[in-house]
């Protein structure tokens, strides 16, 4: 397979562009600036100095649904016929995106990591996807050295949603008080074994990318527990993701940070 097009919000779809090329992919990645203002119409203009057709298109855009729906209808357009989609079930299913696609839904198929990448990425059928279409998908991540783990077709997956709930009880924790960032990550890092500690982890991730996977939680399930913590929120408002744009939880030394 070649010809993949790659097309993201955040550090998620960096890694996987870098993956894929790696792997020994023919590639095209549309990686949204974090200054982007007009994130589709600059998609447009790319698709239109890149047109494809694609064999393979990976989209990552976590942050806002609405974009993700426009721009899953304007690469659709783009693929080869029968061409699979992989799609990040981040903030929607791979059913509710089957949906939107209407006659592409039997070649989407969700998938859902955290940065940085690890072994394991889960891997989802929608109702109405092609056993052909999960089989490829399964495919194409153990090319990338990657191990695919199939499970029910839901919001946010598994491990994003642990994580986004973590980071979220964490920043409460930090905005009425109880400790400071650094002492609540070198609890957690100390007290569970994680790699990061929660408010750090974020900061990798992407705060835009953690407010995205609970909202998306909250309105499926109608849920309190999900309700996005307002310092996170006040954070992501004022464009402060974390590590890619010099400052979240904590200060990175970079240009404007």
């Amino acid at each position: 397979m070649s010809d993949v097009l790659i097309i993201g919000d955040g550090t998620l779809a960096e890694e996987m562009a870098a993956l894929v090329g790696e792997a020994g992919y023919e590639s095209a990645a549309y990686l949204y600036s974090v200054d982007e203002d007009e994130a589709i119409s600059g998609l447009e203009n790319y698709l239109e100095e890149f047109p494809g057709p694609y064999n393979l298109i990976i989209e990552s855009i976590v942050g806002d649904r609405d974009e993700k729906r426009q721009a899953l209808k304007m690469v659709g357009r783009h693929k080869r016929p029968g061409a699979l989609i992989l799609t990040a079930a981040h903030n929607a299913s791979a059913t509710e995106i089957g949906a939107w696609q209407g006659v592409g839904a039997a070649e989407i198929v969700g998938w859902a990591a955290l940065p940085p990448i690890g072994n394991v990425v889960e891997v989802m059928a929608g109702l109405r996807t092609n056993p052909d279409s999960l089989a490829g998908a399964r495919r194409f991540l153990e090319a990338l050295d990657r191990e695919p783990v199939i499970i029910n077709d839901t919001v946010g997956g598994v491990l994003p949603r642990i994580v986004a709930s973590l980071v979220n009880g964490a920043a409460f924790a930090l905005m009425e008080g109880a400790a400071t960032a650094e002492d609540i990550d070198k609890g957690m890092k100390l007290g569970t074994n994680y790699p990061y500690g929660p408010l750090e982890w974020a900061d990798k991730i992407g705060l835009d990318q953690i407010v995205g996977i609970l909202d998306a939680l909250g309105k499926v399930h109608g849920s309190d527990r999900y309700r996005v913590c307002p310092l996170l929120r006040q954070l992501v408002l004022a464009r402060h993701f974390g590590e890619r744009t010099g400052r979240g939880f904590y200060t990175y030394g970079r240009a404007g940070s």
